[in-house]
């Protein structure tokens, strides 16, 4: 069969949770189905297969899965003269916009969850009842099956998160049922889709920080508020925020999940970096210098299972706000080559389970 780009079709991803585990979308494809859901419902659309590249084995648990969502733009063709095995070959890239489609009078047909080619998940599973996409649906009473992944099942952004540097860590505040009300047209009883994000109407789909234009001092370019609290007395460098360092478009390459983690690997003269970015505010990075800052907003635990050596070429400081103790099961020595000071504000208490020595030229107790 000789194929030609009159046999390649865009769709858009309307489901995701394939029964069967291994990575199958369903996709409602322009040309051949309606955006009429009373015709056919997101549920009732075939699964496709995902193409991967060779960079995945698809094998055995080795290499890794596609990252389609919900209302994606996929390209691929149909494998089948019928016209029903739809098979998706990449993703396309755009510009988002309030309405997907123009109707006969050339007017913006705005989202929604009622209409195909789009993001057809709902706030809570219970919310598909009596609904197209639901097992009670209007077109088939008897459909076996039904839409089974919804909103509050699916990772979301965080609406808030704040980060104290004196103790109380990183907080994540997640959106809550009045924040979905934005989702949602309580008049019309109409729900816009979650994907794509408002934040991201009428410009690239690409993220910010690929295009140059994130602000990674406090990530606010997310779609998420980041507070900081800093302590008045730091050792904290710039280094730990820099909001210079900007990756410029097309070089800096970034992995941006759902839920608000991300990857960097910025390749911008000048400014090549490695960055990973976990969703609390936690992240790790590699500057263009060698430079590396690491910053746990809440607790930290490192396990060395046999011996650790630390070698630091310069000065090192260490700053605690809290309490600290070491505890050691064995031999301990502390030795410095020039003067060393042990000062506290407060008492020093020193105890020996046996001698006690003080060796020295001159040894001056002072009151």
């Amino acid at each position: 069969m000789v194929m030609t780009m009159n046999d390649f079709y865009y769709g858009i991803v309307e489901d995701r949770n394939d029964p069967l585990k291994v990575g199958r979308v369903r996709v409602r494809v322009h040309g051949f189905h309606t955006d009429n859901k009373q015709d056919i419902s997101s549920a009732d659309l075939p699964w496709s297969q995902v193409i991967l590249p060779t960079t995945s084995a698809g094998l055995s648990g080795f290499g890794h899965g596609h990252g389609l969502v919900e209302g994606t733009t996929v390209f691929g063709m149909f494998r089948d003269a019928e016209h029903l095995d739809f098979i998706v070959l990449g993703v396309g890239i755009g510009i988002s916009q309030s309405g997907y489609k123009e109707n006969a009078n050339g007017e913006i047909v705005n989202r929604s969850v009622n209409k195909g080619f789009n993001d057809p998940r709902r706030d809570t599973q219970s919310s598909y009842s009596n609904s197209v996409d639901g097992l009670n649906s209007g077109t088939d009473k008897k459909r076996p099956n039904e839409l089974s992944i919804a909103l509050d099942t699916s990772p979301q952004l965080p609406k808030e998160l704040k980060i104290d540097y004196e103790g109380k860590g990183s907080t994540i505040t997640e959106l809550d049922a009045s924040d979905k009300l934005k989702y949602s047209d309580l008049l019309q009883k109409d729900q816009k889709p979650y994907y794509p994000l408002e934040d991201y109407y009428d410009e690239s789909d690409l993220n910010r920080f690929a295009r140059g234009g994130g602000t990674y001092g406090s990530r606010d370019d997310l779609p998420v508020k980041v507070k900081l609290h800093r302590p008045n007395k730091s050792i904290l460098t710039s280094g730990a925020t820099n909001p210079e360092r900007v990756g410029l478009y097309p070089f800096n390459k970034v992995h941006f999940t759902e839920s608000g983690h991300m990857i960097e690997m910025d390749d911008s003269v000048g400014a090549e970096r490695l960055s990973v970015s976990h969703r609390s505010g936690t992240f790790y990075e590699i500057h263009q210098d060698g430079s590396e800052v690491h910053r746990v907003v809440n607790n930290n635990y490192t396990v060395i299972c046999k011996d650790d050596e630390v070698y630091i070429g310069g000065k090192c400081n260490v700053r605690i706000l809290g309490d600290a103790t070491v505890d050691i099961d064995g031999k301990a020595e502390i030795h410095s080559d020039k003067d060393m000071k042990l000062t506290s504000s407060e008492n020093i208490s020193i105890e020996a389970g046996q001698t006690l020595d003080l060796v020295g030229k001159v040894v001056k107790l002072n009151s």
